[in-house]
């Protein structure tokens, strides 16, 4: 049964903090499902921008999130740069909005104002952590009398605000993990930070009402934090939206996956030419196949979710990238001529028949097989290589079909040279390499003409 909040139907976004300003691969499982969710149940998919943190924001980073979000072929329904009905979706341009309701919550008595130093507060976590304790709030600013802590706002001291955390156990039901209860008591929490800027708490609460998100799919990092979600909605008296949290994503070998690793960033997935069919079923688990986002979608169960955390194992992601370079090989022969000019349609017909078990992507032609292009120049044999090379050019050009393994063999034990140094001078005088695929192989990829033009030309 769809569920409608005011005309629309399960609404999930997807909310991201810019620090890094870039999108990884963390991220990127989080919004394709919220994406898959909202097209499931012909939703909207909302992207919204944390950047409360100022001083660690980064400008230009919400315009590149959502080029990647676009590249990936996941667009938000509603977005900063697209706008909407329930916008700005950037938070920094919401303030008056958390403002006023941190203040109706004082007013309230769900929450007070905190006068407490960084240097108390500091004292704090250090004594927790000598009794090995996990540190929280004590609440001593939360038994301030109301003419303490005006006379002290009066005289414009420096505060945030709090917000008074009811005792646990905090219980909630989670679409992916069932019945969750947090019992762990987490203290007293700041909701609006002393240069008036709210925390994701707050923000996230807030928007969430004021844009009327039905559903919120976040990282499981984020479900010890619900409780306090959960008693900010009942506070303010909203209606909650239903939670589901995905399970982490980790390394082969069971570590986080973290931001220093250049390698899980979108960005370094489209400059090293990946494709983002590839992406986004690596994330979904895919390992041989390629699905498109229709066909994920109409699989798509989130109540049947898997609560294990997934383990990437990276060169599953080769094994789907080579799927999609193929593929588009066989309709067009434009990406092969793009980075390997000067040849004719069979001779990439060739290479792609070739290259599949050992490239996984367009760049790996360019750093490792650049060889392969017709326009490639040999350097000048030496004088002792010279006399190898014009054994085999005599070899070639009485040859009428594929040279063979056992023909080089033939080569070298008639003239007694030893096999690798024969293979040695040719692989350098075709490919400029010392070490590659096997040299006959190269000769037959080339052909005859190609060949002898290029040891023709190591000559001179």
């Amino acid at each position: 049964m769809l569920i409608t909040i005011s005309g629309r139907y399960f609404t999930s976004t997807f909310t991201t903090r810019l620090l890094t300003g870039s999108l990884h691969l963390g991220g990127f499982r989080t919004a394709l499902l919220n994406f898959v969710f909202a097209q499931q149940h012909r939703g909207d998919f909302l992207l919204r921008i944390e950047d409360t943190d100022q001083d660690r924001a980064i400008p230009g980073a919400a315009q590149k999130l959502e080029e990647d979000l676009e590249w990936l072929n996941i667009p938000p329904t509603e977005s900063p740069l697209k706008g909407g009905a329930y916008g700005p979706y950037t938070q920094s341009k919401r303030l008056s909005k958390y403002r006023e309701e941190a203040r109706r919550l004082v007013e309230t008595g769900a929450a007070y104002p905190c006068y407490c130093s960084e240097n108390r507060l500091d004292l704090l976590r250090k004594d927790a952590a000598r009794r090995r304790e996990k540190s929280k709030y004590d609440g001593k600013c939360g038994e301030m009398s109301p003419g303490e802590a005006r006379n002290r706002k009066d005289g414009g001291e420096a505060h945030c605000i709090r917000f008074r955390l009811p005792p646990p156990p905090h219980q909630f039901t989670d679409i992916v993990y069932g019945a969750v209860s947090l019992e762990e008591g987490q203290g007293d929490f700041v909701i609006l930070k002393s240069d008036g800027y709210p925390t994701y708490h707050l923000a996230s609460v807030v928007d969430d009402h004021l844009m009327e998100i039905s559903h919120v799919l976040r990282g499981v990092e984020w479900q010890v934090s619900t409780g306090k979600h959960l008693a900010l909605y009942r506070a303010l008296g909203y209606k909650p939206p239903e939670f589901a949290h995905l399970p982490l994503i980790l390394n082969r070998d069971g570590s986080k996956l973290s931001k220093r690793q250049s390698d899980i960033s979108i960005d370094y997935y489209r400059i090293t030419r990946y494709y983002p069919e590839a992406l986004v079923n690596f994330v979904v688990g895919n390992r041989n196949r390629i699905e498109s986002i229709e066909e994920i979608t109409s699989k798509f169960d989130l109540q049947t979710y898997s609560k294990s955390s997934n383990r990437l194992d990276f060169s599953h992601l080769e094994q789907l990238n080579q799927l999609c370079l193929k593929k588009e090989a066989e309709s067009s022969l434009d990406i092969i001529r793009q980075v390997l000019p000067g040849g004719s349609d069979d001779y990439y017909r060739k290479i792609m028949t070739w290259c599949p078990p050992r490239v996984s992507k367009l760049t790996d032609l360019v750093k490792e097989f650049s060889y392969l292009s017709k326009e490639f120049q040999p350097s000048r044999c030496s004088q002792e290589e010279a006399r190898l090379v014009r054994l085999v050019l005599t070899k070639l050009e009485e040859s009428t079909g594929e040279i063979m393994h056992s023909d080089l063999k033939k080569l070298s034990s008639d003239n007694e040279i030893p096999i690798k140094s024969l293979m040695h001078v040719l692989r350098k005088s075709l490919c400029g390499v010392e070490v590659g695929p096997p040299i006959f192989e190269i000769v037959n990829l080339l052909g005859r003409d190609e060949s002898i033009r290029r040891l023709k030309n190591s000559l001179n």
